[in-house]
């Protein structure tokens, strides 16, 4: 049992293990820079004060991503348009690139050879370990947590979204050869990143939007699933929680997820899944993280909203364990940094074991 509120991994381990910590825990996928920056109070961040926002956030663990995953997962690759406007509270104008919907890298069989011909072994885990020292030195018991995936967005930002869907049903063979070197780089993000010593792994891959899955379970079966199920099979092999992060309505894949060995589940968007259904369906086997809402609450309401939302969560949530505050997707950095805050310290006044919200 965890006795000062400081980080301590065992408080997220008795979470994902559906028990009572002695609060409940806050977690999140990632933050923005620009939030991470306004938490600590600096421009540039090193990795001592990388660790530091997670503390300040509350989190009793440390997200770190594979090195040299940047050679395969170049955003220059992908982009094809571009768009330069104000989107951060916290700085000025920026240009945000992404994938178009209509055609993608690959066009030709040369496109497909330079996708294919990837080394994985560029990829290591010399961050992860440097990060391991310093949490030793510094918070002992503080956790790491592996991130990685994007196995079915990066399949389908490859060939665009539109042409994507058409060679689900006239070329399946193409999308299987790209899912299968897709897949690979990111189990071997996954196996480098255990080696290194994190305690947990977070793989994240947007598979629905708000209305349901964006493609067929099926397809889901053959193009996504069976990655998730061996990185669920590299976790129980070494005693570690999986977490899994997509946006949307998951409910018609949620045994599929339950069957891949996820342990937790996060965001649960308030537009798409009610998360107290969710709980009362999946809640002895599955432990839920998120679901502060970001469409309002965290970006336009007050403090007071935001307080009084997490009040709520924790009630109808946190009883019997299994619940972690969280947003409903990232803290972007459109998020006040007052109502972040907010939502960091109503957790630690009411998320106190026993839970006597009523």
């Amino acid at each position: 049992m965890v006795l000062e509120d400081s980080p301590d991994f065992e408080r997220f381990l008795a979470f994902v293990n559906l028990e009572e910590p002695d609060r409940v825990p806050l977690a999140e996928l990632l933050a923005d820079l620009d939030i991470m920056r306004a938490m600590v109070g600096k421009d540039r961040l090193d990795l001592e004060d990388y660790v530091k926002f997670y503390v300040k956030a509350g989190m009793d663990y440390v997200r770190v991503l594979a090195d040299g995953r940047e050679l395969f997962y170049n955003p220059r690759l992908l982009k094809q348009k571009e768009r330069t406007y104000r989107y951060s509270l916290y700085s000025e104008e920026i240009t945000r690139a992404w994938a178009p919907e209509h055609e993608g890298l690959v066009k030709t069989e040369e496109d497909l050879e330079r996708i294919l011909s990837f080394d994985v072994s560029q990829i290591h885990a010399s961050t992860a370990e440097e990060l391991r020292r310093l949490l030793d030195r510094k918070y002992p018991k503080m956790g790491l947590m592996a991130g990685f995936g994007d196995v079915f967005t990066t399949t389908w930002m490859l060939r665009g979204f539109t042409q994507f869907c058409v060679d689900l049903y006239r070329n399946r063979g193409l999308i299987r050869r790209i899912y299968e070197k897709v897949s690979e780089v990111a189990l071997h993000e996954c196996k480098v990143l255990v080696e290194a010593g994190v305690d947990a792994v977070w793989p994240s891959d947007d598979i629905a939007h708000i209305d349901g899955l964006l493609v067929s379970p099926r397809d889901l079966k053959e193009f996504f699933f069976p990655w998730l199920r061996e990185v669920g099979r590299i976790a129980k092999k070494n005693s570690l929680p999986m977490i899994y992060h997509s946006d949307g309505d998951l409910t018609s894949v949620m045994e599929d997820l339950i069957d891949c060995g996820v342990d937790a589940i996060h965001p649960i968007e308030p537009k798409a899944m009610n998360i107290v259904e969710v709980k009362e369906r999946w809640g002895d086997r599955l432990a839920l993280i998120g679901n502060i809402d970001l469409g309002y609450t965290l970006t336009l309401g007050t403090v007071d909203d935001v307080v009084r939302e997490v009040k709520e969560r924790i009630r109808d949530l946190a009883p019997g364990g299994g619940y972690a505050v969280g947003t409903s997707n990232t803290v972007t950095d459109y998020v006040k940094l007052e109502n972040y805050k907010a939502m960091i310290a109503a957790t630690k006044k009411w998320g106190r074991y026993p839970v006597r919200l009523r």
